[in-house]
């Protein structure tokens, strides 16, 4: 059993080993993709699969961030007219 815990809690660093600071948004979502893995595979234990929700949260936060920045930055290069109305409308 602790042998398996241990794995579980390896696997769970790994797929959320480091910082969501600094990481662009594929590298955060392709990081989110590999929680839910193997969250859904069961390889996981509860204790690791909740620890593991955190940082896909944690990660969606993040991204959600850089998306948000880049539609500002949109928004701002877009003069006014049809297609700032668009990008405003789709949030």
């Amino acid at each position: 059993m602790a042998a398996a815990k241990k794995k579980s809690r390896v696997a769970v660093k790994k797929a959320g080993a480091g910082s969501a600071e600094g990481l662009s948004f594929e590298e955060g979502m392709e990081r989110v993709e590999e929680i839910i893995e193997q969250i859904e595979s069961g390889e996981i234990g509860l204790e690791a699969s909740i620890e593991a929700f955190e940082k896909a949260s944690g990660l969606l936060a993040r991204c959600e961030e850089i998306l948000e920045r880049a539609k500002q930055r949109v928004i701002e290069l877009t003069p006014d007219g049809a297609s700032t109305k668009k990008v405003r409308d789709s949030g």
